[in-house]
């Protein structure tokens, strides 16, 4: 393992954040290590933070993407899907459900829940009718699953995008970087598979926060799936400054929305009156993947936020 002081102090981190150095050093060798890149969807240190999503919350998101995307399934590049399954050693799982839509059945759960998701921000973005192509910036970006599959399905459904912008731990960012590598590679070999957009990715690291956090721009969408409820406060606030009060939208999930979260001590996560700086409507609703009573699902404090900044 990885000098874990060492790791802390290149990314920024306080001791509050040991799991994310930890998850950091994971990184680390899926990023430089061959062996370590085709098994890290498998590697109980990178799992503990990503990779998890059970089968039954895999059946979950599949039967609200059916009631809610049932036309957009339909038209939807399956095998686009299916590349997000083939780097990494994800463990597949075949869901019968999916068989109205394509002879292949057999997905991640992860790679599933990125699916819906990417389908559920690009509505929302529909309703938008927006005509320029869009920055948009994901914070807390796993290992790049969810940007791959927001640009399959912003194509989908005609979302013109700029940028992509990932802000993650620096170790992250290596990984999502040669992950994202791998896809466009592969992608890029069969015209069936391949994007049209060339839609400029970017990567904000916490290494090097000093040097982008008074260079980045306005930006359209703002994008976290549970990161900002589990980061420290003090990163989550960095985030809030430098991204969130630069957007106009905002689709967060959180897992533990208006609690204090327990790491080493207790502190407070971002919280929705934080937001409210900022944005001028936001809508509070039950986060509709991580449900109670869904095994591998979430808890009574998961929630959606859907945010706006109204003229």
């Amino acid at each position: 393992m990885y000098d874990i002081e060492k790791i802390i102090k290149e990314e920024q981190l306080t001791h509050e954040d040991l799991s994310y150095a930890i998850y950091s050093d994971a990184c680390i060798r899926a990023a430089t290590d061959t062996s370590a890149f085709n098994s890290f969807k498998t590697n109980p240190n990178y799992i503990y933070e990503l990779e998890h999503t059970s089968k039954e919350l895999g059946e979950n998101y599949i039967s609200q993407a059916k009631e809610e995307f049932h036309k957009e399934l339909m038209e939807l590049n399956w095998e686009k899907v299916q590349v997000n399954d083939k780097f990494g050693g994800a463990q597949k799982i075949p869901y019968e459900s999916l068989s109205i839509y394509t002879n292949h059945i057999a997905y991640s759960p992860t790679t599933i829940g990125y699916l819906y998701l990417a389908l559920r921000m690009c509505r929302e973005l529909q309703t938008k009718n927006i005509k320029k192509p869009i920055d948009v910036v994901e914070l807390g970006a796993g290992y790049g699953g969810q940007c791959y599959l927001f640009l399959v399905v912003a194509e989908l459904m005609a979302i013109p995008l700029k940028s992509y912008g990932l802000a993650d731990l620096y170790h992250a960012n290596l990984l999502q970087n040669k992950y994202l590598e791998h896809i466009i590679s592969y992608i890029n070999k069969d015209n069936k598979l391949s994007l049209k957009d060339n839609t400029q990715l970017e990567f904000y690291s916490c290494k090097d926060y000093g040097e982008y956090s008074t260079q980045v721009g306005n930006i359209d969408y703002v994008i976290s799936n549970y990161a900002l409820s589990e980061m420290s406060v003090n990163w989550a606030k960095r985030y809030l400054e430098t991204f969130i009060k630069k957007s106009k939208y905002g689709f967060f999930q959180f897992n533990t929305l208006n609690k204090g979260v327990q790491s080493n001590g207790t502190y407070e996560n971002l919280r929705e009156a934080d937001l409210a700086t900022h944005y001028t409507d936001i809508q509070n609703l039950e986060d509709p993947g991580n449900t109670t009573g869904v095994p591998g699902g979430g808890f009574a404090g998961n929630r959606l936020l859907i945010c706006e900044v109204k003229s």
